[in-house]
């Protein structure tokens, strides 16, 4: 995929464009037009591309660029923080290529680009040093959103950017997949200076009980929406600890999957009263069992409840049985059972059937109830329902 965003510029001549003939057609185009906006992904780029694009003043007033999967190494990540000219460079996105360590230092050293307001450097293999050196810019006094995701960050990452005073406005901080674990959790949710703050992800970090409730007691961020820890060891008791926050109103997405919760758990997530905005809520791959589902079910305040996922867990009749019961749900529109312990064929009716879920198009049952005639006559009901298919995978 390729796009170039373009604007009415003079006439370039013919011998103005010599230099640009062996360029990239992207890279080339931009530069004809003096784009605004460059996007590109799954293309080779040589370092002279990169050079054109950093140094050209052609792109003086670029406001967007994206290369991503391009396989920009070091010297290429370099030579783009190099560049002097993007002062009203909005958008910065360079997602899964190689830029690794140096190639951070350097975007983190440029103090051209005033108005940045997202950088995108997942995937890039960036070391605790190069994250370090992206979280004491302070020349960003503009950014919103930070994807470090999918890197090799840590501790002097996390220490910089929490130190960093400058990122007032920041509503976007993503560090999944890093190598943070309990102290930095520690140190993130200490943080006082983002009130603004409307997602974080902090899923696959090895974080547990400690870190989570250091988490759950930061009342800065009012206007969290979205709160992604999902493959750690949170644990009942860090889940507890979260389920008693009071102060995230605004809280749409909870990713809880794969985080050794059991029941103790889960109960004190269904039993939040503030959530009431809650739209999405993942627990698949944890130890629910039925009186957790009952605590889920029970819940009479997620009255904009859209996704839930409570697949490969030990929900057996019972909790399944009390989450089909609920009435309040009326938004409705997925629930996954899916590798549970549901074993009957009324309480798979019963879910199929609930009146209150008018905006249904998704549910996930086990494939053992779905594959006699039963099976079929529950399908077919379900179909006839909400024109959709029922799902087995598993």
């Amino acid at each position: 995929m390729l796009s170039s965003n373009s604007k009415e510029t003079d006439h370039i001549s013919e011998k103005e464009l010599l230099p640009y003939e062996k360029l990239n057609p992207v890279i080339r185009e931009a530069l004809i037009n003096s784009s605004k906006q460059v996007a590109m992904d799954r293309r080779g780029l040589t370092e002279a591309d990169v050079i054109a694009l950093a140094q050209s003043e052609r792109l003086a007033g670029i406001e967007e660029l994206k290369i991503q999967y391009c396989k920009l190494g070091e010297n290429e990540g370099s030579i783009i923080a190099s560049n002097t000219t993007w002062k009203d460079l909005k958008l910065l996105d360079l997602t899964f290529n190689q830029i690794k360590t140096k190639g951070a230092e350097a975007i983190g050293s440029n103090f051209t680009w005033i108005n940045l307001e997202e950088l995108c450097l997942s995937g890039n293999q960036i070391d605790d040093a190069g994250g370090a050196a992206i979280g004491i810019n302070t020349s960003w006094k503009n950014l919103k959103k930070l994807d470090l995701n999918v890197n090799k960050i840590g501790v002097k990452t996390a220490a910089a950017i929490v130190s960093n005073v400058t990122w007032v406005n920041l509503e976007n901080l993503g560090l999944a997949q890093n190598q943070l674990g309990d102290n930095v959790a520690v140190m993130i949710g200490n943080s006082t200076h983002w009130k603004n703050l409307k997602m974080l992800d902090l899923s696959g970090n090895k974080i547990g009980e400690k870190g989570a409730k250091a988490i759950s007691c930061n009342v800065t961020w009012i206007n969290l929406e979205g709160l992604l820890l999902s493959y750690n060891q949170i644990g009942d008791n860090g889940a507890i600890a979260l389920g008693n926050n009071t102060s995230w109103k605004n809280l749409k997405n909870l990713g809880l999957a794969s985080s050794n919760i059991g029941d103790k758990g889960v109960k004190a997530i269904g039993s939040n009263a503030t959530w009431v905005n809650l739209e999405r809520l993942g627990l698949s791959g944890n130890w629910i069992g039925d009186d957790g589902a009952v605590a889920i079910g029970s819940n009479t305040t997620w009255i904009n409840l859209k996704n839930v996922d409570l697949s490969w867990n030990q929900i057996g009749n019972k909790g399944a049985e009390a989450i089909g019961s609920n009435v309040i749900w009326t938004n409705l529109e997925g629930i996954s059972f899916n590798r549970n312990q549901i074993g009957s064929y009324k309480c798979a009716l019963m879910l199929c059937s609930n009146v209150a879920w008018k905006n249904i198009v998704y549910l996930g049952l086990n494939r053992e109830l779905l594959e006699n005639e039963r099976g079929n006559a529950i399908k077919s009901y379900f179909n006839l329902k909400t024109g959709k298919q029922l799902y087995d995978l598993g």
